[in-house]
């Protein structure tokens, strides 16, 4: 799980770089790092409940699309919270894209690459 979700996470931030987003570069590496870690933590102990799978998925989303929404009513410039739900909706808008994206690749990598227990 957290061979998997790093490297999709290098793989993204690679395009990210690319890109010329160097401050969203870092913010996306502490992101990848810290919650790769935690479904590593989650997935370790098994069996895992339905509850606490539904948690070890959301919780990391929710957490995305607040920073996006951050970084949204930062770009605004008035403080006045008129714009909260415009920079909701782009925090979510770009958040579970990104999210879904980096899971699918690690999904992938788990798939595919992982070593056979044979």
């Amino acid at each position: 799980m957290l061979v998997s979700n790093l490297t999709s996470g290098a793989l993204w931030l690679i395009l990210l770089a690319v890109s010329g987003g160097r401050w969203l570069l870092v913010m996306g590496a502490v992101y990848v790092a810290t919650w790769s870690l935690f479904f590593a933590a989650v997935y370790a102990r098994e069996p895992i409940s339905p509850r606490r799978r539904a948690l070890a998925w959301g919780l990391p989303w929710i957490v995305a699309v607040l920073l996006w929404t951050g970084l949204a009513a930062g770009i605004g410039g008035d403080d006045s919270g008129s714009d909260f739900l415009p920079s909701l909706g782009f925090g979510l808008l770009i958040a579970t894209p990104c999210f879904a994206g980096w899971q699918m690749v690690a999904f992938v990598v788990r798939r595919f690459w992982a070593p056979s227990s044979a």
